[in-house]
């Protein structure tokens, strides 16, 4: 188990602009940024309450809230192999995260809603959160590709997510094959520690794009199960 320490996120969604020129403003930015790493295929299956009460929060505009999901890099559907689950922990702009490291599993119309909820309880190392995940039930499976940056200071990271697709997560079967893709659009995270709050404010404040708020989750589910307009 691996709890993170609490740092600040800056998000800004990007409309009407392609990867290519978001990426062109990154490089242009002042604080020099190169691409950290190879992008990669994130997937998530989000969990809540039976009454959305983690949805609530985020819609609300709590300065503390909470998000449960199960994270894993590749392939959405077929075998897993590596699995996290991740208790994201929200006040205002600063974010932490408790990861467990879970059992493979295989994303097929045999994974159900109490295969999520099994999985939660399949290592040990979830004991401490046990009370918190016993209410949790699943809710939407999101993927999306994401690109990594890093200044050349290395004091501040951002990060581009695109291609953004969504899943709608049924009680008792699940064929995973009715995907909603969200309009195009770019999310872009600016992501540092409390000590490079000046840095990163700077750095920010030569984006030519408006920071917003914009929680994936919260998003998908508008657009799966019309909570709300997106």
């Amino acid at each position: 188990m691996l709890l993170e320490e609490f740092r600040y996120e800056r998000k800004f969604v990007i409309e009407g602009a392609t990867l290519a020129q978001v990426e062109l403003v990154v490089h242009l930015n002042k604080g020099m940024f190169f691409e950290e790493y190879a992008p990669r295929a994130i997937n998530n299956i989000y969990f809540d309450t039976p009454g959305l009460d983690l949805y609530h929060q985020n819609v609300d505009g709590l300065s503390t809230r909470t998000k449960v999901r199960v994270r894993w890099y590749g392939l959405t559907a077929g075998p897993i192999t590596k699995a996290t689950l991740e208790l994201k922990r929200k006040h205002g702009l600063l974010g932490a995260k408790d990861n467990v490291a879970l059992p493979g599993f295989v994303l097929d119309e045999h994974f159900n809603a109490a295969s999520a909820k099994n999985l939660l309880k399949a290592s040990p190392k979830t004991a401490p959160f046990r009370d918190e995940l016993d209410f949790m039930e699943p809710v939407l499976i999101n993927y999306y590709k994401r690109k990594y940056f890093r200044s050349a200071d290395r004091a501040v990271r951002v990060t581009l997510d695109f291609d953004l697709g969504f899943l709608k997560f049924h009680h008792h079967y699940n064929s995973f094959l009715a995907h909603t893709k969200a309009p195009p659009l770019i999310v872009l995270e600016v992501k540092y520690p409390d000590e490079s709050n000046a840095v990163a404010a700077s750095l920010s404040s030569h984006m030519p794009f408006r920071m917003t708020k914009m929680s994936k989750y919260v998003y998908g589910l508008d657009t799966l199960l019309s909570v709300r307009p997106p």
